[in-house]
């Protein structure tokens, strides 16, 4: 299998981890939880290891469906768990690398993703949206 196949197969396993809550994010890596870093330690199973400078890697690549896959790890998995310090730079770097296209299906396919991540925030900081608009 080639690595762009196998890289494009383990970012869509880790959306699918993240939706049933398999992973997490720290301030440096992705981690499997607990439950899941002890079966795979009971199995004698490689540790998961991935850092952000790895995902950021992947938004610089030509490959422009895997950029977006890679993007989908972060634009509503889960709507209302908290956005790290991470997701945002990944966010910036993704409109930084992205927002120059000439291919408009990409174009489209960005700033839908694009938009959802801006739902995501929207529903993890709506209360504090709420409350600023009721102190005016």
């Amino acid at each position: 299998m080639p690595a762009e196949n196998q890289i494009s197969c383990l970012v869509k396993f880790l959306y699918l981890a993240r939706q049933k809550k398999m992973v997490t994010f720290t301030d440096t890596s992705i981690v499997l939880s607990k439950v899941h870093a002890d079966h795979l330690a009971s199995i004698k199973g490689p540790a998961l290891q991935i850092t952000f400078d790895d995902l950021l890697a992947l938004i610089k690549l030509p490959d422009t469906q895997l950029v977006l896959d890679t993007f989908q790890l972060i634009e509503g998995p889960n709507w209302s768990e908290p956005v790290h310090n991470f997701e945002y730079t990944f966010a910036l770097a993704f409109i930084h690398n992205c927002m120059v296209t000439t291919f408009p299906d990409f174009r489209q396919k960005f700033m839908k993703s694009l938009h959802h991540f801006c739902v995501r925030l929207r529903t993890v900081y709506y209360k504090d949206i709420k409350k600023d608009k009721n102190v005016d």
